[in-house]
């Protein structure tokens, strides 16, 4: 039988108690079950909590390859795959009735471990609404120059998240491409370019001294940039392996969830 690894965020009141919950359904379904830790013969991981708990868990856990299911404690829960109320399909993943899609990461060489990898987004920007000026290269080639309040680089898994916010396309999560999007673009023809994943991509930006630039990972992690060299970001080598146990199409959630 299956092991499972439990991860909640102890920041959302119902968390804990429904991790416990899961818990016991596995155990009284004959597989084993750890809360708080995954253990080295885990075979899937329940992400308890809302997508910010699945994004953390997936770059954390992505060298391991390992399936993770999230569960939605939270308010949108658009990447997760079952709801607090629809825990009697953990039943379905230990009998072996379940679907996975493997999302692509990205990774900057800006920052380090966990931290360089995004299952949704690196995003670029100033912590004052300052214009930057912005060069995009696709493989040392220069693509695009903006003057905006910063730029989106993210995956299709993402597409649903900031990048949908600053009028960037919804894209399959199947798909292996990557996003470049402007924030407040100061412009009329400023829009999203969709590129090969296998290309690189470099950013440039001129930043004066008192206007500091900063990077995000998947709005969780932010690092400031202290110096001009060109901020360079890729395909990941490691994938997030994510569970649904309802034969959901994406296009039936972005209709149930984004409206």
């Amino acid at each position: 039988m299956p092991n499972f690894s439990i991860i909640f965020n102890n920041e959302k009141p119902d968390s804990s108690n429904i991790s416990k919950q899961i818990s016991d359904i596995i155990t009284k379904n004959g597989s084993n079950c750890t809360i708080g830790t995954v253990t080295p013969d885990c075979d899937f991981i329940i992400s308890v909590g809302g997508d910010g708990t699945l994004l953390s868990t997936a770059r954390a856990y992505a060298p391991r390859n390992i399936p993770i299911l999230g569960v939605n404690t939270g308010r949108l829960g658009f990447m997760t795959g079952l709801e607090n109320d629809e825990l009697p399909h953990l039943i379905d993943i230990i009998h072996g009735d379940y679907e996975t899609s493997n999302r692509i990461m990205l990774v900057t060489d800006f920052l380090e471990g966990s931290d360089s990898r995004a299952l949704n987004d690196i995003v670029i920007s100033r912590t004052l609404p300052r214009i930057m000026h912005i060069k995009v290269f696709l493989d040392d080639e220069l693509l695009k120059e903006y003057s905006a309040d910063g730029v989106i680089i993210s995956t299709p898994t993402g597409s649903t998240a900031y990048s949908l916010s600053a009028g960037g396309p919804l894209i399959d999560p199947t798909l292996d491409v990557i996003a470049i999007t402007p924030i407040c673009a100061h412009s009329l023809n400023s829009r999203s370019i969709i590129v090969p994943s296998h290309r690189g991509i470099k950013i440039s930006i001129d930043q004066p001294e008192q206007h500091k630039a900063y990077v995000a990972v998947d709005g969780q992690v932010f690092a400031p940039i202290n110096n001009d060299k060109p901020i360079s970001i890729h395909k990941s080598s490691y994938s997030a392996k994510i569970i649904s146990t309802k034969k959901s199409w994406f296009y039936s959630t972005l209709r149930e969830k984004i409206t």
